[in-house]
């Protein structure tokens, strides 16, 4: 478990790393969506709704692990800034139907991760 707990500072931006791990991303996300288009309307809402909760559940999750380390600052970690705001509202956008306001905020925070992962800035 301390393994998934412990700091990691040797990131570097632009190595072969960082990008097979953006490439993979991409891949995936490619590949899900030529999936999706061939099914269902009700399983493509499906997979919307698992994207939308694993979103939040990543956002939710990291704060507590920062809580649970000891290194919670409540001006960093807390979910107010705009992508992790969010990611924390999409879930509750996903199961009310409201599909447009669902949609862009989904674009934005894919393109505001897509922009984390792509210009990285080291601690």
């Amino acid at each position: 478990m301390d393994f998934f707990l412990k700091e990691n500072n040797d990131f570097t931006p632009f190595t072969n790393q960082h990008l097979s791990v953006v490439a993979c991303l991409i891949i995936f996300g490619f590949l899900l969506l030529l999936f999706a288009k061939n099914q269902s309307k009700r399983k493509q809402i499906l997979i919307g709704n698992i994207f939308a909760f694993s979103l939040s559940f990543t956002v939710i999750l990291g704060t507590i692990i920062n809580f649970y380390k000891g290194n919670f600052n409540y001006q960093k970690d807390l979910p107010l800034h705009l992508c992790s705001f969010m990611a924390i509202i999409i879930p509750v956008l996903s199961l009310t139907g409201k599909l447009i306001y669902y949609e862009i905020l989904l674009f934005l925070v894919f393109a505001g991760t897509l922009q984390s992962l792509i210009t990285p800035r080291r601690k």
